[in-house]
């Protein structure tokens, strides 16, 4: 996959409700330190984009380690420390509603 093209997939795996994937393909465009958005999105941007999908979607997303990524977020961007606490508390909160079945 050509790093020009991995926005378009990450909308395409979103919209066919492979969220694991695309949680794991937008991972590694933030980690990248050399990747530019080509729909012009900045890292900020994109690491609100994961917090949401991580925290809506806690049973789903699999294949990485939630709580580190929000944390990692937590140190790189301050001004958003409360939203990023809630999308923290929101994955352990929906999490645990769906293994107690609500």
């Amino acid at each position: 996959l050509a790093p020009d093209n991995a926005e378009i997939l990450i909308d395409y795996l979103l919209s066919v409700e492979h969220l694991d994937e695309a949680a794991v393909l937008l991972t590694k465009c933030l980690n990248d330190e050399d990747f530019q958005s080509k729909k012009g999105q900045s890292k900020h941007q994109m690491w609100i984009q994961l917090c949401q999908l991580l925290s809506e979607n806690p049973n789903k997303i699999t294949s990485i380690k939630v709580e580190p990524i929000i944390r990692q977020g937590l140190q790189r961007f301050t001004d958003m420390t409360g939203k990023l606490w809630i999308s923290l508390a929101d994955y352990y909160i929906r999490k645990a509603a769906v293994r107690q079945g609500t």
